[in-house]
């Protein structure tokens, strides 16, 4: 699938969620080595089982490469069995003998709601279940991913040791971060702990270039700027969007200098701590967010909660407040994602078997007469549009169709909606110049 120039592969929400489509990390990793192959003009991928295998990093054993090309064969059949591709045909088996390069042709079934993997976050994985994890957390970029130790050994089919393992792996590569549950007293007067709260560190992943590095490779300073550094750069930060909206490291710093943490005013000649409001719990949650001054935070965090849990303040009032952080947070979210849409849309017209992307700057040279097909995208899919049916048929002579065409072309190009009103609109201008 494509985006603007970024190629994706779709995570749909049910190969995370149970029921039939619900995937395992190995066989939603095989998807994605399917899915990366699919092209945009024929809506299949076209690949072999011996390609697949050679690219793949699960199953290797060099004694026996042909162990690894059957295990990859089994991992795309049960792919098919679950419902989420459709092989067109199998590979010819002769007497016990596949052949495993003979080209498949793959289509993928639409199972709804999904999220945008690209390479580079794919790329940030080292193994299936960190790219599992990783296009989950996608899900929940607002929000974050609530889920217990117990819950997640059940989400990536392991050990509940192998996911303290990954967790700690995948903090340490700084590809995610997680915010600690916090513990509370229960009716029984024991104490027990709410389940962390776990979020993708796109401000490490944003930046991973095609080729450039690699999970491993530690970045230096003159790489990508620490989000954790107090550093006074005026850079925006990359595709990151705060409650504040678009700010940079400077002014997010200077913020918390002037917030009431930590500061004393006099009441009744003695010092005490200025009285926390909303803004100020804004500016912490930012912090703790993007990780800024980590010590800071929980400094603050834990002042915080021993004045609930004191009564020094009305646990209600700090409890809405970060409910209406969060409710800022995902508005922000929604009107960029919103923006991004809108700046990714990509359109193109098939002109003598040449594909031409359009955009606003050669959109008034292109003879829509002459295009073969039209392409445009609407709601993450690419779509081919009805040409046709919209031209109409009864007495419209060849030179009103071609003119009806290149109008609904033209149309679909600039990014207009083709609602039910603007074909008729059409069509009545048609009708009316032959009439």
């Amino acid at each position: 699938m494509v985006a603007g120039n970024v190629g994706f592969i779709k995570f749909y929400n049910c190969f995370m969620e149970n029921g039939d489509y619900k995937l395992t990390p190995r066989e939603w990793y095989f998807y994605s080595l399917l899915a990366a192959r699919w092209s945009p003009f024929t809506n299949v991928a076209e690949t072999t089982v011996s390609v697949i295998s050679n690219v793949q990093k699960v199953f290797l054993d060099k004694s026996r490469p042909t162990r690894d090309k059957s295990n990859t064969w089994e991992q795309i059949c049960n792919l098919e069995s679950k419902g989420v591709i459709r092989l067109l045909e199998h590979i010819a088996n002769d007497g016990g003998r596949c052949n495993y390069d003979q080209t498949l042709t793959i289509s993928f079934m639409d199972l709804g709601g999904f999220q945008k993997i690209t390479h580079k976050l794919v790329c940030a994985s080292e193994n299936p279940i960190e790219l599992f994890f990783l296009s989950v957390l996608t899900r929940f970029t607002t929000l974050g991913f609530s889920h217990s130790v117990f819950s997640l050994s059940e989400l990536f089919v392991c050990s509940e040791s192998r996911v303290q393992e990954i967790v700690k792996e995948m903090k340490n590569k700084n590809l995610i971060t997680y915010i600690v549950g916090k513990r509370f007293r229960k009716t029984d007067g024991q104490y027990a702990s709410k389940t962390n709260t776990y979020f993708l560190n796109d401000q490490y992943v944003n930046k991973l270039k095609d080729n450039d590095i690699t999970p491993n490779a530690p970045e230096n300073d003159k790489q990508m700027d620490d989000i954790g550094d107090r550093s006074t750069k005026n850079n925006k930060f990359e595709d990151k969007i705060t409650v504040f909206g678009e700010i940079t490291m400077q002014e997010i710093l200077k913020k918390k200098d002037h917030s009431n943490w930590g500061k004393k005013i006099n009441k009744g000649g003695k010092d005490v701590g200025a009285r926390i409001n909303e803004s100020d719990i804004d500016i912490l949650l930012t912090l703790q967010q993007f990780e800024i001054e980590e010590g800071f935070c929980k400094k603050y965090l834990g002042i915080l909660n021993s004045w609930v849990n004191n009564g020094d303040m009305d646990s209600s009032d700090i409890e809405k407040w970060i409910a209406n952080y969060h409710n800022k947070m995902k508005v922000k979210r929604e009107n960029w994602e919103r923006k991004k849409k809108e700046e990714s849309i990509v359109n193109a017209v098939v002109i003598d078997g040449e594909v031409l992307k359009l955009d606003k700057n050669n959109v008034g040279q292109i003879d829509f007469s002459k295009a073969d097909e039209v392409y445009y995208f609407d709601d993450n899919e690419l779509k081919k549009g009805d040409i046709m049916y919209l031209a109409g048929t009864h007495g419209v002579t060849d030179h009103m169709r071609t003119d009806a065409i290149a109008e609904y072309k033209k149309n679909v190009v600039l990014g207009n909606k083709l609602d039910i009103e603007i074909i008729e609109n059409i069509r009545s201008t048609v009708k009316s110049k032959i009439e």
